[in-house]
């Protein structure tokens, strides 16, 4: 949601501002780079250059980012070393602390600060890569299961929760050795967290990598339990399936039965539910932006000179400075997607924009209030690209409008408004990005016309920074039953 304040400039201080946080953004943002360390045969453990045990094979751990890492074990009292490289971090550090540097003096002087940092700091570089090693002549230690859940995509939280705890009680209490079974409220929020829930398939080959580990490293995992769900015409077929955490391959257990679930008789609200469920209702980010004055097109028909293309002025009445700059959107994070990849969207919109147009008509002072809330949807293309993501899309929108004029004229209306849109996205670790684009608004003639003003369409630009929380969206479908 956008709320307009007029008058606001992309200028001076503030660019110069925008283009540190970009910059800096590369460089001081936080990031998580989780890894897998991992032996064949397993039981090893593993040392840092300082002669610390980090943990023993296999395990997730926190690396420290640099251009080359020495870890090494014991075998037979010998020291024995395993090399690890991390990579260039091109997307998130490199490329937005350099693609400033054009812009001379101040974005070369920030390109040429931000660079020195990140290579003094190890920003500049990320690691992905398991470390892995094979050590001879000694047993494999196999380590006790710690079993968590994956979240079921079903579309219902109910059957969710009946799924497992059926296949808990009929199975797993009774076939178990000394796993530990891990679904509780700090293993569904670790998911919630990342809206993996609103995945369409949460098999872990759908996952992100770097999200399984995370999980994996927060609640000290060693299997990720994986419920396949067929959808069969009066019952649901189930296969759990358990996955190695560390390589993600399936293994075998006395409790992994295929069994089936009659399905419950379906109800207006179960349908309505389900129909709620595949519609993007809830926004999953909070915005800070900066708008500039709006630009409309208008026809003057008393005064043809004043027809035309012009920038708007301030409303008199319009809301404080402060509460304009907030927003709220939905926003989709590039771990779900390829780094080259594209999609279909549907989502909500808000906003709401004011101004004064003020000119002469015919030698006489005329001004025109505008004011407008509106909302509706967006039907959009998104582009991911490692540089960031573009969306291009249209939208329907149910629109209030107020108007007046120093000529004694006042009136409301509420119609239908389309509109069209360009915006770009960029984020920089998983949850602050930064965001700008350009908005156009047609106006129906039956709204404004008057021989002194007709409103055809108007043009926002805006820029600025947010903060993404999908568990707003997840935790908000649970508690509808959605």
């Amino acid at each position: 949601m956008h709320i307009k304040k007029r008058g606001l400039s992309l200028r001076g201080p503030f660019f110069i501002s925008l283009l540190f946080l970009f910059a800096s953004c590369g460089t001081f943002k936080s990031k998580e780079n989780i890894v897998i360390a991992d032996s064949s045969p397993r039981g090893v453990e593993l040392m840092n250059e300082k002669g610390e045990t980090l943990g023993t094979t296999p395990f997730f751990f926190k690396i420290r980012p640099a251009s080359k890492r020495n870890f090494s074990y014991l075998l037979e009292d010998q020291k024995r070393e395993v090399p690890y490289e991390c990579q260039l971090d091109w997307g998130g550090s490199l490329v937005p602390n350099l693609i400033w540097s054009p812009l001379f003096p101040v974005g070369t002087i920030l390109s040429t600060v931000m660079m020195s940092t990140a290579a003094v700091s190890n920003a500049m570089y990320e690691c992905k890569r398991p470390i892995e090693f094979k050590v001879e002549n000694i047993s494999e230690k196999i380590k006790k299961k710690r079993i968590a859940v994956i979240p079921i995509a079903v579309g219902s939280h109910e059957l969710s929760e009946r799924i497992i705890g059926f296949w808990k009680k009929t199975f797993f209490d009774k076939n178990k050795k000394d796993e530990t079974f891990l679904w509780n409220d700090e293993v569904i929020e670790e998911f919630l967290y990342r809206g993996i829930d609103l995945y369409v398939d949460t098999s872990p080959h759908k996952i992100k990598r770097r999200f399984l580990n995370q999980i994996g490293h927060k609640l000290n995992l060693t299997h990720f339990l994986y419920f396949k769900v067929v959808d069969k015409k009066d019952h649901f077929e189930i296969k759990p399936i358990l996955y190695d955490a560390f390589k993600i391959t399936e293994v075998e257990g006395k409790y992994l039965k295929t069994f089936s679930l009659k399905k419950n008789k379906k109800t207006l609200g179960s349908i309505w539910s389900k129909i709620l469920r595949n519609i993007d209702f809830f926004p999953n980010s909070i915005t800070l932006t900066y708008q500039g004055r709006a630009k409309e097109i208008r026809e003057v028909p008393l005064d043809l000179r004043q027809s035309g293309e012009f920038r708007t002025n301030s409303h008199p009445d319009a809301i404080p400075k402060a509460l304009t700059l907030f927003g709220v959107e939905s926003v989709h994070h590039p771990q779900f997607y390829d780094p080259w990849d594209w999609g279909g969207f549907l989502s909500p919109n808000f906003g709401a924009s004011s101004w004064r147009s003020s000119y002469l008509i015919n030698g006489s002072p005329y001004n025109f209030d505008f004011e407008s809330y509106l909302f509706g949807y967006n039907a959009y293309l998104a582009g991911f690209t490692p540089l960031g993501q573009l969306r291009v899309g249209l939208g329907l929108n149910l629109a209030y409008i107020s108007m007046s004029d120093n000529r004694g004229f006042e009136n409301s209306k509420i119609g239908l408004m389309t509109g069209s849109f360009v915006s770009y996205y960029k984020f920089f670790g998983d949850r602050f990005y930064i965001t700008g684009g350009v908005k156009n608004y047609n106006v129906p003639g039956s709204f404004t016309n008057r021989s002194e003003y007709r409103l055809k369409s108007w043009t926002e630009v805006y820029g600025g920074i947010g903060y993404y929380f999908p568990e707003v969206k997840s935790f908000a479908r649970k508690l509808f039953g959605l």
